[in-house]
């Protein structure tokens, strides 16, 4: 009995110590804080997918469709030809404008060697100079007779036929002087006349020169090759066709358009009571309605400065940069977005 009430008072003794132990090193055992997790918050958007680049083919010159190579929404890339055209009308027009430059060409180098500066030395006035020099000298002479028959004609010497038909003579001596010298002054009007008509001609020229530079300009386009028109984009998608095979190409109507599927983008319609949230730069999630096992990342790039209706509810367009397109999204996509407004 008293070995029994020894080991109880032994073990009565040993359990405080025990507890006291556990209970100094439960005091120095670091207390380990649980990590906080910060909840994320979102934006919740309906979203399209839309192309921010696309080009209008227009064809300015004459001619007509031979054969259409796309079709309505066929992806092309760059140099893919679109159309094949018929344009023996405009390499006609070319044509016929080089041979209208070499004719004008041809007269003004005619015209040319029949001007001179200086007049006087043009040969045709030179010549009518000498003519003038002759008369000249005819005149002096026959006045010189006029004058001696005039005396001999007072004195009674010769008769009155005699004498009228020396003053007629020298008459006709001074008509054939004004004569040269009407000649030469009519001489130098066509001539200056002449060079007018140079200047004209030199215009025409000019004006001839451009618009033929303007015509082969229009061949060097960068997505005109011999008769094709090919796509400029790197990689696009061909809408609005304006054209069948057999068209007649008007400037005014477009061949077609061609969407820029490199400048992708989502337009994400943001309630207006949760625009102001949202931030320059802030990731999204897009998930296609076409395949919703599909995430791709984005980056709010752009916000609306105006509000749009639709369906009652006033919305504000983001628009949403695709930074991992694998080539899935297509223009006209229907998307949902999450934005991270945190």
């Amino acid at each position: 009995m008293k070995r029994r009430i020894r080991n109880f008072l032994l073990i009565v003794l040993i359990l405080p110590m025990l507890f006291a132990s556990g209970c100094n090193k439960a005091k120095n055992k670091p207390i380990e804080e649980e990590p906080v997790v910060e909840e994320k918050t979102t934006v919740e958007a309906f979203g399209y997918v839309r192309a921010e680049n696309y080009k209008n083919v227009v064809i300015d010159i004459p001619g007509r469709i031979e054969r259409i190579q796309v079709k309505e929404g066929q992806q092309v890339a760059k140099g893919d030809i679109l159309v094949i055209l018929d344009t023996r009308d405009f390499d006609a027009q070319i044509r016929k404008k080089e041979q209208e430059l070499r004719i004008l060409e041809l007269e003004k180098q005619k015209v040319e060697k029949t001007i001179f500066e200086d007049l006087n030395k043009d040969p045709e006035i030179k010549k009518l100079m000498g003519d003038l020099q002759f008369a000249e000298d005819e005149l002096g002479k026959a006045q010189k007779d006029f004058q001696a028959k005039e005396v001999l004609y007072k004195q009674g010497a010769i008769s009155q036929q005699e004498y009228d038909g020396e003053l007629r003579n020298t008459e006709g001596k001074r008509k054939a002087v004004e004569d040269a010298r009407l000649a030469i002054e009519a001489m130098k009007n066509e001539k200056r006349l002449a060079k007018d008509q140079l200047l004209i001609q030199s215009e025409k020229i000019e004006v001839g020169k451009s618009e033929l530079t303007a015509l082969r300009e229009k061949l060097k386009r960068q997505d005109f090759l011999g008769n094709q028109i090919v796509s400029e984009i790197e990689k696009g998608v061909v809408y609005e066709i304006g054209y069948s095979q057999g068209d007649i190409l008007s400037p005014e109507k477009k061949l077609c358009s061609i969407l820029d599927l490199n400048s992708l983008v989502v337009k994400a319609e943001v309630a207006e009571e949760f625009v102001k949230d949202v931030k320059l730069g802030a990731p999204a999630a897009i998930i296609p309605l076409a395949d919703k096992s599909k995430e791709y990342e984005g980056k709010v790039v752009g916000i609306a400065g105006k509000a749009v209706q639709k369906g009652g509810e006033t919305l504000v367009i983001v628009d949403i940069a695709i930074e991992n397109n694998d080539g899935f999204l297509m223009p006209d996509f229907n998307v949902d977005v999450s934005i991270d407004i945190k």
